[in-house]
Protein backbone atom coordinates (compact mmCIF):
# COMPACT_ATOMS: atom_id res chain seq x y z
CA UNK A 1 0.00 0.00 0.00
CA UNK A 2 0.92 3.54 -0.53
CA UNK A 3 1.42 6.26 1.86
CA UNK A 4 -1.27 9.09 2.01
CA UNK A 5 -0.33 12.08 -0.04
CA UNK A 6 -0.62 15.75 0.96
CA UNK A 7 -1.29 17.86 -2.51
CA UNK A 8 0.80 20.64 -1.26
CA UNK A 9 -0.66 22.89 -4.26
CA UNK A 10 -3.66 22.99 -2.53
CA UNK A 11 -2.88 24.09 0.63
CA UNK A 12 -4.51 26.91 2.37
CA UNK A 13 -2.86 28.63 5.38
CA UNK A 14 -3.09 32.17 7.29
CA UNK A 15 -2.92 34.19 10.44
CA UNK A 16 -5.47 36.25 12.49
CA UNK A 17 -4.25 39.30 13.86
CA UNK A 18 -7.00 40.97 14.77
CA UNK A 19 -8.79 38.90 17.70
CA UNK A 20 -12.34 37.56 16.56
CA UNK A 21 -14.72 34.86 17.88
CA UNK A 22 -14.95 33.99 14.07
CA UNK A 23 -12.15 33.20 11.69
CA UNK A 24 -12.88 32.76 7.98
CA UNK A 25 -10.87 29.67 6.97
CA UNK A 26 -10.22 28.95 3.21
CA UNK A 27 -10.58 25.50 2.25
CA UNK A 28 -8.25 23.33 0.22
CA UNK A 29 -9.00 23.68 -4.06
CA UNK A 30 -9.62 21.10 -6.13
CA UNK A 31 -11.24 18.37 -3.31
CA UNK A 32 -12.79 15.44 -4.31
CA UNK A 33 -15.58 12.92 -2.64
CA UNK A 34 -13.76 10.76 -0.17
CA UNK A 35 -10.52 13.44 0.01
CA UNK A 36 -9.29 13.94 4.09
CA UNK A 37 -9.52 17.85 4.71
CA UNK A 38 -6.90 18.12 7.97
CA UNK A 39 -6.41 21.24 9.50
CA UNK A 40 -4.43 23.07 12.43
CA UNK A 41 -5.15 25.61 14.44
CA UNK A 42 -3.33 28.01 16.94
CA UNK A 43 -5.36 29.84 19.64
CA UNK A 44 -4.06 32.73 22.15
CA UNK A 45 -6.51 31.62 24.78
CA UNK A 46 -8.01 28.66 26.49
CA UNK A 47 -11.13 29.26 24.79
CA UNK A 48 -13.43 26.50 22.97
CA UNK A 49 -13.15 26.20 19.36
CA UNK A 50 -15.99 24.70 17.09
CA UNK A 51 -16.79 23.93 13.14
CA UNK A 52 -19.65 23.16 11.01
CA UNK A 53 -21.50 20.05 10.82
CA UNK A 54 -19.11 16.74 9.75
CA UNK A 55 -15.77 18.23 11.04
CA UNK A 56 -14.34 16.50 14.15
CA UNK A 57 -12.39 18.80 16.52
CA UNK A 58 -9.94 18.00 19.28
CA UNK A 59 -7.14 19.77 21.20
CA UNK A 60 -4.49 20.48 23.89
CA UNK A 61 -4.19 23.54 26.12
CA UNK A 62 -1.30 24.73 28.17
CA UNK A 63 -2.53 28.09 28.94
CA UNK A 64 -2.25 30.69 27.10
CA UNK A 65 -1.84 28.68 24.05
CA UNK A 66 -4.57 25.94 22.66
CA UNK A 67 -3.25 23.81 19.64
CA UNK A 68 -6.09 22.27 17.37
CA UNK A 69 -6.97 19.87 14.87
CA UNK A 70 -10.19 19.52 12.88
CA UNK A 71 -10.86 16.38 10.49
CA UNK A 72 -13.88 16.40 7.89
CA UNK A 73 -14.02 13.28 5.15
CA UNK A 74 -14.94 15.83 1.45
CA UNK A 75 -17.78 15.10 -0.15
CA UNK A 76 -16.23 16.94 -3.05
CA UNK A 77 -18.61 19.95 -2.55
CA UNK A 78 -16.74 22.22 -0.43
CA UNK A 79 -15.70 25.30 -1.87
CA UNK A 80 -14.24 28.70 -0.41
CA UNK A 81 -14.47 29.55 2.91
CA UNK A 82 -15.67 27.90 6.06
CA UNK A 83 -16.57 29.49 9.59
CA UNK A 84 -13.89 28.21 13.03
CA UNK A 85 -16.07 29.37 15.79
CA UNK A 86 -14.64 29.92 19.35
CA UNK A 87 -15.96 31.18 22.41
CA UNK A 88 -13.85 34.14 23.07
CA UNK A 89 -12.24 36.37 20.85
CA UNK A 90 -8.62 35.26 20.16
CA UNK A 91 -5.50 35.84 17.17
CA UNK A 92 -3.72 33.23 16.08
CA UNK A 93 -2.69 30.71 12.76
CA UNK A 94 -4.10 27.94 10.39
CA UNK A 95 -2.76 25.46 8.21
CA UNK A 96 -5.43 22.97 6.20
CA UNK A 97 -4.48 20.77 4.09
CA UNK A 98 -6.15 18.37 1.07
CA UNK A 99 -4.79 14.59 1.47
CA UNK A 100 -5.90 10.97 -0.60
CA UNK A 101 -4.55 8.12 -0.44
CA UNK A 102 -5.89 7.52 3.04
CA UNK A 103 -7.89 4.73 4.44
CA UNK A 104 -11.33 6.77 4.71
CA UNK A 105 -12.64 6.27 8.43
CA UNK A 106 -12.87 9.43 9.69
CA UNK A 107 -13.92 8.19 13.08
CA UNK A 108 -16.21 10.47 15.64
CA UNK A 109 -13.35 11.85 18.12
CA UNK A 110 -10.40 13.21 18.69
CA UNK A 111 -7.67 11.66 20.60
CA UNK A 112 -6.30 8.08 20.10
CA UNK A 113 -9.64 5.85 20.71
CA UNK A 114 -11.21 3.03 18.87
CA UNK A 115 -13.81 6.08 17.78
CA UNK A 116 -10.90 8.26 16.14
CA UNK A 117 -10.81 6.22 13.21
CA UNK A 118 -7.82 6.62 10.99
CA UNK A 119 -6.24 9.89 12.07
CA UNK A 120 -5.72 9.98 15.74
CA UNK A 121 -3.91 12.23 17.87
CA UNK A 122 -2.00 12.78 20.95
CA UNK A 123 -0.70 16.11 22.67
CA UNK A 124 2.19 17.06 25.11
CA UNK A 125 2.67 20.37 26.48
CA UNK A 126 6.08 22.31 27.87
CA UNK A 127 7.88 25.56 28.14
CA UNK A 128 11.26 26.15 26.42
CA UNK A 129 12.61 26.67 23.22
CA UNK A 130 12.13 22.90 22.11
CA UNK A 131 8.61 22.09 21.87
CA UNK A 132 8.42 18.58 21.65
CA UNK A 133 5.83 16.45 20.14
CA UNK A 134 4.25 13.52 22.28
CA UNK A 135 5.11 9.49 21.02
CA UNK A 136 2.07 7.99 19.24
CA UNK A 137 0.91 4.89 18.85
CA UNK A 138 -2.35 4.72 16.55
CA UNK A 139 -4.87 2.57 18.52
CA UNK A 140 -6.89 1.38 15.14
CA UNK A 141 -4.02 -0.15 13.29
CA UNK A 142 0.21 -1.26 13.84
CA UNK A 143 2.69 -1.04 11.17
CA UNK A 144 1.61 0.37 7.64
CA UNK A 145 2.26 3.24 5.30
CA UNK A 146 1.50 5.90 7.90
CA UNK A 147 2.10 10.02 7.28
CA UNK A 148 3.18 11.27 10.34
CA UNK A 149 2.85 15.34 11.14
CA UNK A 150 4.44 17.00 13.88
CA UNK A 151 3.26 20.37 14.96
CA UNK A 152 3.45 23.25 17.67
CA UNK A 153 1.79 26.23 18.82
CA UNK A 154 4.17 28.37 20.69
CA UNK A 155 2.95 31.64 23.10
CA UNK A 156 3.75 34.93 21.47
CA UNK A 157 5.11 34.64 18.07
CA UNK A 158 8.39 33.14 17.75
CA UNK A 159 10.36 32.01 14.98
CA UNK A 160 11.05 28.80 13.92
CA UNK A 161 13.91 27.57 13.24
CA UNK A 162 14.15 24.05 13.53
CA UNK A 163 12.22 21.12 12.64
CA UNK A 164 11.91 17.09 14.27
CA UNK A 165 14.79 15.23 12.28
CA UNK A 166 13.29 13.46 9.28
CA UNK A 167 10.83 15.73 8.68
CA UNK A 168 10.14 17.34 5.72
CA UNK A 169 7.75 19.90 4.11
CA UNK A 170 8.11 22.35 6.70
CA UNK A 171 5.89 25.42 7.72
CA UNK A 172 5.27 28.35 10.01
CA UNK A 173 2.92 30.79 10.42
CA UNK A 174 3.88 34.00 12.56
CA UNK A 175 1.19 36.36 13.42
CA UNK A 176 3.17 39.07 15.78
CA UNK A 177 2.63 40.39 18.92
CA UNK A 178 0.97 37.98 21.71
CA UNK A 179 -0.63 35.76 19.13
CA UNK A 180 1.11 31.96 19.05
CA UNK A 181 3.21 30.73 16.37
CA UNK A 182 2.51 27.69 14.72
CA UNK A 183 5.32 25.41 13.42
CA UNK A 184 4.27 21.70 10.92
CA UNK A 185 6.27 19.85 9.34
CA UNK A 186 5.26 15.28 8.39
CA UNK A 187 7.00 12.25 7.20
CA UNK A 188 6.10 9.17 6.03
CA UNK A 189 7.11 6.56 7.90
CA UNK A 190 6.34 2.81 8.14
CA UNK A 191 5.60 2.13 11.62
CA UNK A 192 3.64 1.15 14.46
CA UNK A 193 4.83 4.40 16.56
CA UNK A 194 6.47 7.25 16.38
CA UNK A 195 8.15 9.54 18.55
CA UNK A 196 8.90 13.47 16.55
CA UNK A 197 12.47 15.11 17.25
CA UNK A 198 11.75 18.68 19.13
CA UNK A 199 11.13 21.84 16.90
CA UNK A 200 13.25 24.95 18.01
CA UNK A 201 11.93 28.24 18.69
CA UNK A 202 13.39 31.62 19.13
CA UNK A 203 12.39 32.51 22.77
CA UNK A 204 11.65 29.99 25.50
CA UNK A 205 7.75 30.06 25.53
CA UNK A 206 4.47 28.07 26.82
CA UNK A 207 3.60 25.53 24.10
CA UNK A 208 1.53 22.52 23.14
CA UNK A 209 2.74 20.04 20.64
CA UNK A 210 0.25 17.76 18.43
CA UNK A 211 1.58 14.25 16.22
CA UNK A 212 -1.34 13.13 14.23
CA UNK A 213 -1.46 9.93 12.11
CA UNK A 214 -2.87 9.18 8.75
CA UNK A 215 -3.76 5.75 7.59
CA UNK A 216 -3.47 4.43 4.30
CA UNK A 217 -5.61 2.72 1.58
CA UNK A 218 -5.86 -0.79 2.41
CA UNK A 219 -4.75 -3.08 -0.30
CA UNK A 220 -7.45 -4.28 -2.30
CA UNK A 221 -7.03 -7.82 -3.52
CA UNK A 222 -9.67 -9.39 -5.76
CA UNK A 223 -9.42 -12.42 -8.46
CA UNK A 224 -9.83 -11.59 -12.36
CA UNK A 225 -10.95 -14.65 -14.88
CA UNK A 226 -7.46 -15.52 -15.59
CA UNK A 227 -5.96 -15.44 -11.42
CA UNK A 228 -4.96 -18.54 -10.49
CA UNK A 229 -5.35 -19.46 -6.68
CA UNK A 230 -1.96 -20.06 -4.60
CA UNK A 231 -2.14 -23.74 -3.60
CA UNK A 232 0.79 -25.76 -5.54
CA UNK A 233 0.59 -29.24 -6.71
CA UNK A 234 3.23 -31.46 -7.47
CA UNK A 235 1.58 -33.59 -10.32
CA UNK A 236 -0.70 -32.65 -13.11
CA UNK A 237 -3.91 -34.24 -13.22
CA UNK A 238 -6.90 -33.65 -15.86
CA UNK A 239 -10.93 -34.35 -14.89
CA UNK A 240 -13.80 -33.11 -13.49
CA UNK A 241 -14.83 -33.01 -10.26
CA UNK A 242 -17.59 -31.78 -7.72
CA UNK A 243 -16.90 -31.14 -4.42
CA UNK A 244 -18.85 -29.74 -0.90
CA UNK A 245 -16.38 -29.07 1.39
CA UNK A 246 -15.21 -26.37 4.27
CA UNK A 247 -12.04 -26.60 3.71
CA UNK A 248 -9.70 -24.90 1.09
CA UNK A 249 -7.68 -27.87 -1.21
CA UNK A 250 -4.09 -29.04 0.85
CA UNK A 251 -0.81 -29.29 -1.09
CA UNK A 252 -0.28 -32.78 0.75
CA UNK A 253 -3.73 -33.88 -0.96
CA UNK A 254 -1.44 -33.95 -4.12
CA UNK A 255 -3.48 -33.86 -7.13
CA UNK A 256 -6.59 -36.43 -5.70
CA UNK A 257 -9.14 -33.26 -5.09
CA UNK A 258 -9.91 -29.65 -4.52
CA UNK A 259 -12.25 -26.92 -3.80
CA UNK A 260 -13.68 -25.15 -6.65
CA UNK A 261 -16.25 -21.96 -7.18
CA UNK A 262 -17.71 -21.20 -10.37
CA UNK A 263 -15.85 -20.27 -13.83
CA UNK A 264 -15.41 -17.12 -12.48
CA UNK A 265 -14.63 -17.60 -8.63
CA UNK A 266 -11.64 -18.40 -7.48
CA UNK A 267 -12.15 -20.95 -4.42
CA UNK A 268 -11.82 -19.79 -0.77
CA UNK A 269 -11.00 -21.28 2.54
CA UNK A 270 -14.82 -20.33 3.47
CA UNK A 271 -16.73 -22.40 0.64
CA UNK A 272 -19.37 -24.70 2.03
CA UNK A 273 -21.58 -24.87 -1.17
CA UNK A 274 -20.78 -27.68 -3.59
CA UNK A 275 -19.09 -26.21 -6.70
CA UNK A 276 -18.70 -28.48 -9.79
CA UNK A 277 -15.63 -27.55 -12.80
CA UNK A 278 -12.96 -29.00 -15.23
CA UNK A 279 -8.85 -28.39 -14.76
CA UNK A 280 -5.45 -29.16 -15.85
CA UNK A 281 -2.84 -28.97 -13.41
CA UNK A 282 0.40 -28.56 -14.79
CA UNK A 283 3.17 -30.07 -11.90
CA UNK A 284 3.77 -26.46 -9.38
CA UNK A 285 0.60 -25.03 -11.08
CA UNK A 286 -2.53 -24.18 -9.77
CA UNK A 287 -5.97 -24.83 -11.44
CA UNK A 288 -6.98 -21.20 -13.39
CA UNK A 289 -10.50 -20.09 -13.23
CA UNK A 290 -10.42 -19.60 -17.21
CA UNK A 291 -11.27 -23.64 -16.99
CA UNK A 292 -15.00 -23.69 -16.80
CA UNK A 293 -17.49 -25.02 -15.10
CA UNK A 294 -18.63 -28.34 -16.35
CA UNK A 295 -21.62 -30.57 -14.97
CA UNK A 296 -22.59 -31.84 -11.45
CA UNK A 297 -21.12 -34.97 -12.27
CA UNK A 298 -19.04 -36.07 -8.94
CA UNK A 299 -15.82 -38.41 -10.63
CA UNK A 300 -12.69 -37.66 -11.61
CA UNK A 301 -9.65 -38.84 -13.34
CA UNK A 302 -5.87 -38.76 -12.27
CA UNK A 303 -2.99 -39.60 -15.24
CA UNK A 304 0.17 -39.87 -14.20
CA UNK A 305 2.40 -37.75 -16.10
CA UNK A 306 6.10 -39.04 -14.63
CA UNK A 307 6.79 -37.26 -11.38
CA UNK A 308 9.24 -39.08 -9.72
CA UNK A 309 8.26 -40.29 -6.57
CA UNK A 310 4.72 -38.73 -6.23
CA UNK A 311 3.86 -42.71 -6.44
CA UNK A 312 0.08 -42.89 -7.92
CA UNK A 313 -1.31 -45.17 -10.28
CA UNK A 314 -1.62 -44.16 -13.73
CA UNK A 315 -5.08 -43.96 -13.37
CA UNK A 316 -8.09 -43.95 -11.00
CA UNK A 317 -11.67 -43.24 -10.83
CA UNK A 318 -13.98 -42.20 -7.59
CA UNK A 319 -17.49 -41.90 -6.95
Amino acid sequence: MAFPQVSDADTQNGTVTSASTSWSLTYPTNLANGDLILLFFALNDVQTPSLPAGWVVDYGTNSPVLQGIGKKKSDGSETGTFTLSITGAVTGAWRVFRITGWEGTLGTAGGNFSSSGAVPEATGSGTSTTPDPPSLNPNNWGTENTLWFAVAGADASPSFSGFPASYTNTSSDVPGGSAPSMGIARRELTAASENPGTFTVSTSSAWICLTAAVRPASSSLSRTATDAPTTSVSVARIGTFGRTSTEAPHTAESAQRGSFKTATDAPTTADVATRVGTFVLVATEAPTISEAATSSKVSASIVHHNVRGAGFPKSRAWR
